[in-house]
């Protein structure tokens, strides 16, 4: 504790602000600028103050951030002023503050440094968003820690070709599934795309993700595959949802141990034969009865409005025999 507090360094803030407004050398108005327990205090100073170089050493060091702030706005020398909001961005123990000033800094050999170097992650953001240069912007995609900062800096770029190999290697090796699928989204290449999301769709954690993946996929083969290796339910509809190919839903119409899924794959059918077998064989009545209302063999119809084991199913086998005479 201080012995003896200069009036300008006082608690009560009104002596402060008072005391600074009687001051006129600016050796002395730092000094406030710098350590003064008020704000206003500080901000008084700041505004009195025209020294470049008094004014650069405030926004270096002045207990209150957003102060230091206030004094690089005040600094008429470009160079100067970038290089003490660079500082800020880095070493400000308050995050908003280190923010504000990513958000004035211009040149890009700072906003270079603090994009590969800075702590804080949205200072990151803010650097990469005004960054140009396209190669720092690939290095970034492919080094930061951050999600978000790595996508806002394969937002940025623009070099097609860069691009692309940007992107291919991202959606090959970042560790965040939903960048790796914005990636593939941007992909020239659909058949590496599509291994992409195949990959996804099988070994990503959380099962959103996973029929998120499986919603970009088109092609059939890659689709079978993945629905044979999973097990999520969610997951496994969504993957039949997607599914046209005829032979491809028989094979699940006829053998999935899931009943839902057999069922959708029976409403996506139009194979005659192999809605037959099901309407004849399946354990599930909804399965048999999704089946049934897709016959157009009025002696199958016949069949089963006669021989199946659930009323329901018979009664809509009869129905449709009646509505066909």
């Amino acid at each position: 504790m201080k012995l003896f507090r200069p009036a300008w360094d006082s608690e009560d803030e009104e002596k402060a602000v008072k005391a600074v407004e009687q001051m006129t050398n600016e050796a002395e108005l730092v000094r406030v600028a710098k350590d003064a327990q008020s704000k206003e205090a500080c901000r008084k100073a700041i505004e009195k103050m025209t020294d470049q170089n008094l004014l650069f050493e405030v926004a270096k060091k002045s207990v209150h951030d957003d102060m230091r702030i206030l004094a690089a706005d005040k600094i008429t020398d470009s160079a100067m002023a970038q290089e003490a909001y660079a500082d800020i961005a880095k070493t400000s123990l308050e995050g908003h503050a280190r923010k504000a000033a990513a958000e004035k800094l211009s040149d890009q050999s700072l906003l270079v440094f603090l994009a590969k170097n800075a702590s804080d992650w949205r200072v990151r953001t803010v650097t990469v968003k005004k960054l140009t240069n396209q190669s720092i912007l690939a290095y970034v995609v492919k080094t930061d820690k951050d999600s978000d900062v790595r996508q806002e800096a394969m937002k940025m770029l623009t070099d097609p070709i860069l691009i692309q190999e940007v992107y291919a290697y991202v959606a090959k090796n970042d560790t965040n599934y939903y960048v790796r699928m914005d990636a593939a989204s941007k992909l020239t290449d659909q058949a590496f795309a599509q291994k992409v999301y195949a990959d996804i769709a099988k070994n990503a954690l959380d099962w959103h993700v996973r029929k998120e993946a499986v919603e970009q996929l088109t092609d059939q083969k890659v689709l079978f595959d993945v629905l044979k290796k999973l097990k999520d339910s969610h997951v496994r509809l969504a993957v039949v949802e997607n599914l046209t190919d005829q032979n491809l839903l028989a094979v699940f119409a006829r053998k999935d141990k899931d009943s839902n899924l057999r069922k959708m794959a029976v409403e996506k059918l139009n194979n005659q034969n192999v809605l037959t077998e099901v309407a004849k064989k399946d354990k599930d009545s909804k399965v048999r009865k999704a089946a049934v209302e897709k016959l157009t063999d009025q002696n199958i119809l016949a069949h089963v409005a006669k021989k199946d084991k659930d009323s329901e199913v018979r009664k809509i086998a009869n129905n449709i025999l009646h509505q066909n005479r």
